[in-house]
């Protein structure tokens, strides 16, 4: 989950590629929901995940989390 979060920051300040960002940030997150499930509501209040709210892929994750 921390290497999810530091991805999406280093993403934004080196304004890397989104797609890179996308992929690397969401393989650490299934990675991290598959060890502990309740990481999950972490990522939906981490203010670290805010760049991702608004984005589809992300929103599909959690809500698989939710199911």
């Amino acid at each position: 989950f921390n290497r999810a979060c530091y991805n999406v920051q280093i993403g934004q300040a080196k304004n890397a590629t989104a797609e890179a960002v996308r992929e690397k940030v969401q393989e650490d997150l299934q990675a991290a929901f598959a060890i502990d499930p309740s990481l999950a509501q972490w990522a939906r209040e981490d203010p670290d995940m805010d760049p991702l709210r608004k984005q589809a892929w992300f929103q599909e994750l959690l809500a698989k989390q939710s199911a």
